[in-house]
């Protein structure tokens, strides 16, 4: 979901003077004090002023950029926080969301769907009785390597000798390492399978535990 924050300066700006306003006007019902109204609007003018003098003082741009972020990092916290509380009331109604410019809960998520695509693995074998995975996806997810609205990737793993046939893409050739959340992750061996083979076979989880198809074994030496 996107940030309600706009990210340019001139567009935040004019997104905060209607957020300072109808807060301002509405401080009490939406559950926050006119004191903390009132410092918001003080937080909203000296980013606006940072703003204009950084316009105006370009040969002192770096210093004035330094003090833009600044004020820009106080107000964009004290904004959040506000927000955090305006969302966590329960009183307040999705027209307020919509009229302070933050964001309006989904309330009717489509289900992600089972994952119809594998994940492609690489293993850096370069560490002693460790490899270090990274995932992708078969059909080329965006950049994060996980199809939309999957969890992670369920990891399964067998050790052979060297030269030794895949196993099967069934858990009982196999034994289970996790499901991982992340793209890169860690695997540690122990000293007994030391120039050995690891065949790892995986496959997507999205978050109603629904599977996807079983990847390729992935087949990588264990470095002694």
């Amino acid at each position: 979901m996107p940030d309600f924050i706009p990210t340019r300066d001139s567009d935040f700006r004019a997104w905060l003077t209607n957020f300072q306003t109808y807060l301002s006007a509405n401080a009490v019902a939406l559950g926050i004090t006119p004191l903390e109204a009132t410092l918001l609007g003080t937080q909203a003018t000296d980013f606006g002023t940072a703003i204009d003098d950084h316009v105006a003082a370009q040969a002192t741009a770096q210093s004035k950029r330094e003090a833009r972020d600044i004020k820009r990092s106080t107000v964009e916290k004290a904004v959040r926080s506000i927000a955090r509380r305006v969302q966590a009331n329960t009183t307040v109604t999705d027209v307020q969301r919509e009229a302070l410019g933050i964001t309006v809960p989904d309330r009717n998520r489509t289900p992600a769907a089972a994952p119809t695509t594998a994940p492609d693995a690489t293993v850096d074998t370069g560490t002693r009785l460790r490899h270090t995975l990274r995932l992708s996806d078969a059909d080329g997810a965006p950049a994060g390597g996980k199809p939309r609205g999957v969890l992670g990737a369920e990891v399964w793993m067998k050790v052979c000798p060297q030269g030794a046939a895949a196993p099967a893409a069934d858990p009982a050739e196999m034994s289970f390492v996790g499901v991982q959340t992340r793209t890169r992750f860690t695997v540690d061996l122990t000293p007994a399978d030391a120039g050995k083979a690891a065949f790892y076979r995986m496959r997507w989880v999205n978050s109603r535990g629904e599977k996807g198809p079983w990847s390729e074994a992935v087949c990588a030496t264990i470095a002694a």
